[in-house]
């Protein structure tokens, strides 16, 4: 069995006051205030490292987005503006009707070796599919009593695939299809059975 030996040492009442320390009167820890949080914290704020998985500025910022979420930019606001406006001005550009070189809007052309019929709307060609469609069109333009044959412009089918499609016209309503949505229509842009 082995020995062991204690030592103890012995302080005088007048040792005892001046080695020990007397201010101790409790065993609870101290409560922090915030603003004693935020006092250590820019006490200690260049000794913090940048980023690592703990004790780092990086740590406490994704403590607090966790916790509190994501803040608000400002800037997001204005992006958000900004992209609304552009969106607008677009939808402007978007709605002007454009003319084509050689056939005025309101036309309709048609490819001599078919019986096909485009009407010309916004520079673009668009394949009428509807007969009261095609008289609508003659009566706007003072044509109602000319002949089908006669209001139509016959012209090469190279001519007509060189012309931007639109939306096909297949019933009246189509007629009212808005500028914005002519213009921007992309399906087969140039066909190839004319080229």
């Amino acid at each position: 069995m082995e020995r062991l030996e204690l030592n103890k040492t012995i302080y005088g009442a007048t040792n005892a006051y001046d080695s020990l320390d007397e201010e101790f009167n409790e065993f609870i820890l101290k409560k922090y205030t915030i603003d004693e949080l935020f006092d250590a914290y820019n006490y200690l704020f260049y000794d913090i490292i940048k980023e690592g998985k703990k004790h780092s500025h990086f740590n406490i910022i994704q403590e607090s987005i966790r916790y509190a979420g994501q803040p608000i930019n400002s800037k997001d606001n204005d992006i958000a503006e900004l992209r609304n406006q552009l969106k607008e001005i677009e939808d402007e550009i978007w709605s002007v009707e454009e003319e084509h070189n050689y056939f005025q809007n309101g036309s309709v052309v048609r490819a001599t070796n078919t019986e096909i019929d485009y009407y010309m709307q916004s520079g673009r060609r668009r394949q009428l599919n509807s007969n009261p469609a095609l008289q609508l069109i003659k009566r706007r333009a003072g044509k109602k009593n000319v002949p089908n044959e006669d209001f139509v412009v016959r012209v090469s089918g190279g001519c007509i695939a060189g012309i931007l499609a639109g939306p096909p016209i297949n019933n009246l309503d189509d007629l009212n299809t808005n500028i914005m949505m002519i213009n921007r229509f992309d399906e087969r842009q140039f066909e190839e059975e004319y080229q």
